[in-house]
Formats: C-alpha cells, structure tokens, sequence
C-alpha cells in the first residue's frame, strides 16, 4: 500500500502540477502563496518551488493515503476479493478517500490563503484520489494490481463521466466567478465534459488466456500509451478549437497523463518497482521466468500455458501451509 500511495502521489502530483499551469494560463492573477513560502524559505525562484511543493505535498499525501488503506484492509487479507462487505462498501471507500485528502488539504491550504482557494484545491485533490481509489488502487487490499490487458468503451460510464466532471466545471467555475468574474466559463465546460465522456467512456479489462509470462504488464504499458496518445489528441484538438495552441498543448498533457495512469500505467509501474524491490532484497531474480523455466526443467514444476504448478503432492502441501 505504501508503494502504491507513493506511485499515486507522484503522479497525482505531476497532474496538479499540470492543472496549476493550465490554471496559470487561464488565471495569470492567480495566487501561489505555499509556493512563494517555500521560495522564501529556499531562497529558489517560485517557477521552480511551484512544482516542488505540489509534488512533495502530493507525495506525502500519497503515503497517508497508502498507510490509510493498509490499516483498513489489513486483517482482511484472508477474505475473497469478491466478499459481499467489498461491493457492498466498495463505493462508500472511495468517496470517503476523496472526502478525506480534500479536507485535509483544504486546511493546510487554508493556512496560506483565503478559503474559496482552500476549498477549491481540496475538491481537486479530493476528486483525484477519489478517482485513484477507484481505477488505480482498486476496490481493496487484495485488488491493488489490476492489469489492463484489453481497452473497450462503456455508454453507461461515459454518460457518468458527463455528469460527474460537469458538475466540477460548474463548481469550478462558481468559484472563479466569485473570486475573479467571468473569464469564459463556457470553454471550460465545453474541455471537462468532453473529458468526462472520453476519461469515463474508456475502460479496461482482463484477457483470460495469456501466452507468456508478464504478458499481463506488457499489454497494461502499451493500452496506457494507445489511451494517452487518442485521449491527448482529442482533447488537444478541442482545446486548440476553442483557445489557443498553448491552452491545447497544456490539456494535451494533462489528458495523457491521466489517460496513462488510470489505463495500465500505474499496473507497470508498480510491477517494476516491485520486480526491483525483490531483486535488490534478494528475494526473486530479475529474470523470474528464467528461473521458473529451469525449476520447470528440473521436474519441480509443471508449465501449464502462462502459470506453473507444483507436480509434487508433497511440495504442494508444503507450500500451501504458508497461505
């Protein structure tokens, strides 16, 4: 869970990062005053402390978030993953994540500026990990690495997305009209609804036949990059359609790293950097199909398709009494 609150805090924090510069083109008035806090504190450029807080903000935000979620699940380890108390609260787990890390940041936001901006940057954050909870940390515990082996599209959850990310244009907007006028709310809504129909429209799945080992990985990294690439490309047409390029190329980025994150590009992530935790404890060698193909060769397993089973009865029993 740590490592997956830390993956998700890096990324969350490179897509804040991004929001904040779109948000900057939009709103040059705009101010930044936990940035220009650690400027003062750091004696750095507030353009370099901007990405610094809000990425080492977001990283230890993450770490909460992942120590949160092993102190929920564990115990619960022993459980199916399809256990009735998982649907039943599945829903009511992620918007509680979400409710949890916006209140949080909106009161350390709040330290530094007034509370319509706290309150705005919570419900960015909140929504975010939200959403973390649901596409990237899965439903539980158990369900923490869910591969994207195929891409499809669902009608039902592209018209959840509409509404969903409509209603964060419309609060989103309320607030900047409170604080700064009307500055052409209609292209803002016009961009987040198309990324709610997009983002919510995409979904992954599952192959159940797989023909080599780590097949699982590799077609989760290739569905993110297919979903980054036509996400950002779409969007950024859009965008340049109803601004400008800079607009574009800014949403351009901003899809594509959400696109990539919540469709196999956290499942490769977290694979590898498993694969390396492993291998620097000196657990399992890097090359593991290697050496599951020479056990294999040494009459200790069997190779059936992309798995291997024990043959021996005795090693079977044996190893089963470490579950």
């Amino acid at each position: 869970m740590s490592l997956a609150g830390l993956i998700t805090g890096f990324a969350g924090g490179l897509i804040m990062w991004l929001l904040w510069h779109l948000l900057r083109h939009t709103l040059p008035q705009l101010p930044a005053p936990a940035s220009q806090a650690v400027s003062d504190l750091l004696g750095i450029p507030v353009s370099w402390s901007e990405p610094l807080t809000i990425l080492l903000g977001n990283l230890v935000l993450g770490l909460l978030v992942g120590l949160a979620l092993y102190l929920i699940f564990e115990g619960r380890m022993e459980r199916p993953v399809d256990a009735p108390w998982i649907n039943r609260g599945r829903w009511r787990q992620v918007i509680l994540l979400g409710l949890g890390t916006g209140v949080l940041i909106m009161l350390f936001v709040l330290l530094f500026t007034e509370p319509l901006l706290a309150l705005a940057w919570g419900v960015a954050e909140g929504f975010m990990f939200a959403a973390a909870g649901r596409y990237i940390f899965g439903w539980s515990y158990q369900t923490e690495v869910r591969t994207v082996e195929a891409l499809g599209w669902s009608w039902s959850s592209a018209v959840m997305g509409v509404l969903v990310w409509l209603g964060l244009a419309v609060f989103s907007e309320l607030i900047e009209s409170l604080l700064y006028g009307y500055n052409g709310a209609e292209r803002t809504v016009a961009t987040l609804v198309v990324a709610g129909f997009v983002l919510g429209g995409l979904r992954g799945r599952s192959v159940e036949t797989k023909s080599r080992p780590n097949q699982g990985v590799w077609l989760s990294l290739r569905n993110a990059m297919v979903a980054a690439v036509v996400v950002s490309i779409s969007m950024a047409i859009l965008a340049w359609i109803i601004r400008d390029p800079l607009y574009a190329w800014q949403i351009g980025a901003l899809s594509a790293v959400i696109a990539a994150s919540i469709m196999g590009g956290s499942v490769f992530n977290k694979h590898f950097l498993l694969r390396t935790m492993f291998r620097y404890q000196g657990t399992v060698p890097w090359r593991y199909a290697d050496f599951l193909d020479h056990a294999s060769r040494l009459v200790l397993l069997r190779k059936l398709g992309n798995g291997y089973i024990f043959i021996h009865e005795l090693l079977q029993t044996y190893f089963a009494g470490f579950l």
